[in-house]
């Protein structure tokens, strides 16, 4: 006689056991599958799917929405804090001829410490109005796209330092 279990209530033969016809990859070590990143959580991936939380490739979706979320609030916040810094830098230097006063602002030090994320901001501020972003940009990235015959001259500086960035696909 074949074997039963008991499952809410009632006896089923084993062999007869709902199983699925389609074999799902495992949630650790799936290369091929398209919804796997490498910066997914996993931990949490099992931890909700347990919980009935959802099936895991729903799970996945929702966890890379999440961070696409987060990776847009922290660019506002770059945003916001640049434009902070930029306004109180133009304000604070719109009277100063020395170029060394300038660049040792604090805002426009904390503009440069905001690192690499920032350049294209700078690149857009430098093609609105040219100012002295000359020296950020080449702090942060450490090239400098200016022949030394057309030190000095900003418009022509500006020039280049955008035509750069076009060419770097930033702006």
């Amino acid at each position: 006689m074949l074997a039963t279990f008991a499952h809410r209530g009632e006896a089923f033969p084993r062999h007869l056991k709902r199983v699925s016809s389609i074999r799902r990859p495992p949630l650790i070590g799936w290369r091929y599958d398209v919804f796997q990143q490498p910066h997914v959580r996993k931990h949490e991936i099992r931890r909700r799917s347990i919980r009935g939380l959802g099936t895991p490739y729903e799970l996945i979706f929702d966890l890379l929405t999440k961070q696409n979320k987060r990776k847009q609030s922290d660019a506002q916040n770059l945003r916001r804090e640049f434009r902070k810094h930029s306004k109180a830098w133009r304000d604070e230097t719109v009277f100063t001829s020395s170029v060394s006063d300038i660049v040792l602002h604090p805002s426009y030090q904390r503009i440069i410490g905001l690192g690499g994320e920032v350049v294209p901001l700078i690149l857009r501020e430098l093609d609105k109005s040219p100012r002295f972003w000359f020296w950020a940009l080449e702090a942060i990235t450490g090239e400098n796209p200016v022949p030394n015959s057309e030190n000095g001259q900003v418009r022509l500086m500006t020039k280049r330092w955008i035509e750069w960035g076009r060419a770097k696909g930033m702006i």
